[in-house]
């Protein structure tokens, strides 16, 4: 049963935080990453821009619906699912991720012309519609909404680089998921080679 061969073989692999934690397996990490993107879906609906800003609500729509919501659903197949398919799926998903992330971002913040949209959102908690965690300006303060227009340009150029290196752990997990499965053996992310075989990562404890 190809099922059962998947599960033994998921017992010589381990999470990266493995070091410091022995209850962390590679599909707890795989949970984990699940429940995050859980959070960002219902964190982004309660943050829903209004109509009044169409570009930033296309842009939460494109990031929702393109990303988060594909993710949740890769999560739960390859989790639940049977077969090496939901497992390749899911690294693809993973990439596309790393790579829409970026995009999403850099060209709704730097290469589109909507900082009118976003400054306001972002940068006026007193004004009505603003951003969950919107910043604290005024004109005569410290920080002012130029300020705060500057830095939130510079994290969102930023942000898909540290975020693509700390999604490339959840690659990982997903990766060694899918080499697991013996249907995978032989087949790649994309493409395929005899090459691609699994490789135990630890001998199974006999305690």
């Amino acid at each position: 049963d190809p099922e059962v061969v998947a599960t033994e073989r998921l017992k010589h692999t381990y999470g990266c935080c493995k070091c410091c934690c022995k209850c962390c397996t590679v599909t707890t990490e795989m949970k984990v990453w699940l429940g995050i993107d859980i959070f960002i879906a219902i964190f982004m609906c309660k943050e829903w821009p209004p109509e009044q800003l169409p570009g930033l609500q296309g842009m939460y729509y494109c990031y929702l619906f393109g990303i988060v919501v594909p993710m949740i659903c890769g999560w739960c197949w390859a989790l639940n699912g049977k077969g090496g398919l939901p497992r390749r799926l899911l690294c693809r998903l993973v990439i596309w991720k790393i790579v829409a992330f970026a995009a999403i971002f850099w060209g709704y913040f730097k290469i589109l012309d909507f900082q009118y949209e976003w400054g306001p959102f972002f940068c006026q908690r007193d004004k009505e519609p603003h951003a969950l965690n919107a910043m604290p300006t005024a004109p005569n303060s410290s920080f002012t909404m130029e300020d705060c227009e500057r830095l939130i340009s510079t994290m969102m150029i930023i942000r898909p680089i540290y975020f693509g290196v700390i999604y490339s752990f959840s690659l990982r997990a997903t990766y060694h998921y899918m080499r697991c499965h013996p249907e995978n053996d032989g087949r790649g992310i994309c493409c395929d080679s005899p090459s691609y075989q699994f490789e135990p990562m630890k001998e199974v404890d006999t305690v």
